[in-house]
């Protein structure tokens, strides 16, 4: 049960890695392109510039700021 749960925190571990690296790599090949930064019902009410990957990076890498 142990090398379960150590897999399943690698496996986090990289996800998190991931969706906050992905955003600092591409980030100069979104300018200029509209993301949606909030939903009400399932459709977009709010769109962002690039700047809103930044900031979903950090809400995924410190759950206490959210």
């Amino acid at each position: 049960m142990n090398k379960r749960i150590r897999l399943f925190e690698e496996i986090i571990t990289a996800v998190l890695l991931l969706v906050t690296l992905f955003p600092l790599v591409h980030y100069g090949e979104l300018a200029g392109i509209p993301v949606p930064k909030h939903f009400f019902h399932g459709e977009i009410d709010a769109w962002g510039d690039r700047t809103v990957f930044l900031y979903l990076a950090l809400i995924v890498s410190f759950p206490d700021l959210g």
